[in-house]
């Protein structure tokens, strides 16, 4: 038997037992940084979860085809409280409510930091409550909360209102609170003018009338109010499709500086200051990031639009639907014409000519007595119906049919209301919200005034009325010429090119009073035979 030492297994032992603590060292190690690194992986997909927030953008835009741009601040008054400074007159009490609104709510889960943006493409805001940081075409509410409660004890509680505002009404939706630094609001509101005249051309009447949609997108619940005397008459249209060459907009691009208003310089609201309170598909778009913008930035979002872009602003507001120029080859050409391919081209559209758009029917009621409050209340009937099936909260459309039913279904104007396409919504007003949201609902309803074709037919004997030997006809003519605004222009351009100097003279008076400009056509001298 080979020599063993007696001491040589003990020592291979110890051995053994001197690793057992390195081993407990490293397992140890590998365990907490597995859960550390568990930790941070649970954490980091907390943050970049969406929460469960559901966005209502509702607004209510009111354009005229005498005016240039919707929503105008010099026509039409202010739906905020006389307490919020605005360069819109302030309603009276009496008469009907016709003021334009955006009002957005938010559901669902609580969110302890928030920011809330929202552009234009064209256009400016007006004014905002609870007070945001405003350019002319951007409005961004920073680090806000979204609670379900008021801090009582705490600074920026909701604003004291007068008797019977809408906003009482707006402070009863199940939404939640947004909290600013200065004030707490159920809603977000905002004020905006847009740089355009109206969306669809409407020819025909009285029983049925031809529409035309100017935009690329669809318009829905196209609905016509059209009084006759002591009578009226209606009509719903389900959708009005989007137009694949849609005309340029009318209407120039005169924002103001497009810098941000320091909130504590532009006071928004006259009070003693207080010390430091249709649903559309979910959308896809990442959430922004939460990193404020530097100043530069917020400057170069908001620069002043370019030449190009105003002249993109500019345009025929109506639609004609005439054809294009065809070409046709000079006479006296020496060039063979090809007979097959001349018979092929006349049953083709030329390449450059937009497609003619189809004028789509809407079929008139008979006529119905307006003194009778049945077909009031049908219509309002039929409108909360149909704004019920965009997903507003039944809360949101009794305040929208409760402000604007009674001048809708009681005026003497022709009257067309129409809803946005939600897809032009997010193109033209872009909304964003970090840190995201699941669901975003956006009902825009338009009032467009001065739509009746009769109107348009009158325009031709108003001119002639112009240069009438009567003086108190005159008189009368270039008052209502100058009444219809934007709608007379073209028709008061061409009357510059008349024989009756009464004419050119009052014509060119209305264009200018209107601030519209005249090009001034300088004829050649004429040589003297005898020279």
């Amino acid at each position: 038997m080979p020599n063993e030492s007696p001491d040589l297994e003990p020592h291979r032992f110890a051995g053994r037992y001197r690793t057992w603590p390195a081993v407990i060292t490293i397992a140890t190690t590998v365990w907490w940084m597995t859960s550390i690194s568990a930790t941070i992986l649970v954490a980091a997909e907390d943050d970049d979860a969406t929460p469960d927030l559901e966005i209502h953008d509702m607004s209510v835009w009111i354009g005229d085809l005498t005016a240039e741009k919707l929503n105008e601040t010099r026509r039409y008054a202010s739906a905020f409280p006389s307490l919020i400074d605005s360069p819109r007159k302030a309603l009276r009490s009496k008469e009907p409510f016709l003021a334009p609104l955006g009002l957005m709510t938010i559901y669902g889960s609580l969110v302890d930091e928030a920011d809330i943006d929202i552009t234009l493409s064209s256009g400016r805001f007006v004014v905002s409550w609870p007070k945001a940081r405003r350019k002319s075409k951007r409005l961004r509410w920073l680090s806000v909360a979204l609670t379900d409660e008021i801090d009582a004890n705490g600074a920026g509680g909701l604003l004291d209102l007068p008797r019977d505002h809408w906003f009482d009404q707006a402070r009863e939706f199940p939404s939640l609170y947004v909290k600013t630094e200065e004030r707490t609001e159920r809603f977000l509101a905002y004020d905006v003018e847009i740089n355009r005249a109206g969306f669809l051309s409407v020819d025909g009447g009285p029983d049925q009338y031809e529409l035309r949609n100017q935009l690329e997108f669809p318009l829905y619940d196209v609905c016509i109010i059209a009084p006759q005397g002591d009578q009226v008459r209606i009509g719903w249209l389900d959708e009005l499709p989007g137009n694949p060459t849609p005309p340029e907009p009318a209407g120039n691009d005169t924002d103001q500086e497009g810098k941000d208003v320091d909130e504590h310089e532009e006071a928004d609201v006259t009070e003693p200051v207080a010390t430091p309170a249709e649903a559309t598909p979910k959308t896809s778009a990442a959430p922004s990031s939460k990193e404020d913008e530097s100043d530069e930035e917020d400057e170069s979002d908001e620069e002043d639009e370019s030449d190009e872009e105003d002249e993109s602003d500019k345009g025929d507001d109506v639609d004609h639907g005439g054809d294009g120029p065809s070409e046709e080859p000079e006479k006296g050409s020496n060039e063979p014409v090809d007979n097959e391919d001349a018979a092929a081209s006349e049953n083709e559209p030329a390449q450059d000519e937009p497609p003619r758009v189809e004028p789509i029917e809407l079929a008139m009621s008979e006529p119905m007595s307006k003194s009778a409050a049945s077909w009031q209340t049908k219509s309002i009937d039929e409108w909360t119906v149909r704004l019920g099936e965009t997903g507003l909260k039944p809360e949101e459309i009794k305040l929208l049919t409760t402000l604007y039913a009674s001048y809708l279904f009681d005026s003497d104007q022709f009257i067309v209301l129409a809803r946005l396409a939600p897809e032009y919504l997010d193109k033209q007003m872009p909304l964003d919200i970090y840190p995201g949201f699941e669901k975003l609902i956006r009902v825009s309803q338009v009032m467009l005034l001065s739509m009746d074709p009769s109107t348009r037919a009158n325009l031709d004997e108003l001119i002639a009325e112009l240069g009438v030997d009567e003086y108190a006809k005159r008189e009368a003519a270039e008052k209502e010429l100058a009444d219809l605004g934007n709608l007379a222009f073209d028709k008061l351009r061409q009357a510059l090119e008349s024989d009756n100097s009464e004419i050119v003279y009052r014509a060119e008076r209305i264009l200018l009073y209107q601030g519209q400009t005249i090009e001034v056509k300088k004829e050649k001298e004429k040589e003297s035979p005898d020279s």
